[in-house]
């Protein structure tokens, strides 16, 4: 995630994408990122998250969301940002908005 700049990748998400809001952490596998989301996670919301490769983050996210009681099935679309753009970011997070999207 080297290649990506993440104020500008969050600055064109918020002004190019129809969405109801954004979050960024840089951690949500780590014990504060966690907590966050057992403070958020709600089970009517489907939670896009670009991150690193798709298996690693079921690993990583699945005790947050077990602690907030959400289940993973239906409400989470990974997006692999890895080894990414900006722009090849940004294009992996809008294809999965719209496929979210009823």
């Amino acid at each position: 995630m080297k290649d990506i700049d993440f104020a500008e990748l969050g600055e064109r998400i918020r002004l190019e994408l129809d969405h109801d809001y954004m979050l960024m952490h840089p951690r949500l596998c780590e014990e504060d990122g966690e907590r966050l989301m057992q403070d958020l996670l709600k089970e009517d919301v489907v939670y896009i998250t670009p991150a690193c490769k798709k298996e690693k983050q079921a690993k990583l996210l699945r005790d947050g969301f077990a602690r907030a009681g959400v289940s993973m099935d239906g409400h989470w679309r990974p997006v692999s940002i890895s080894f990414k753009t900006t722009d090849q970011a940004f294009d992996e997070i809008e294809q999965a908005l719209q496929e979210v999207e009823p």
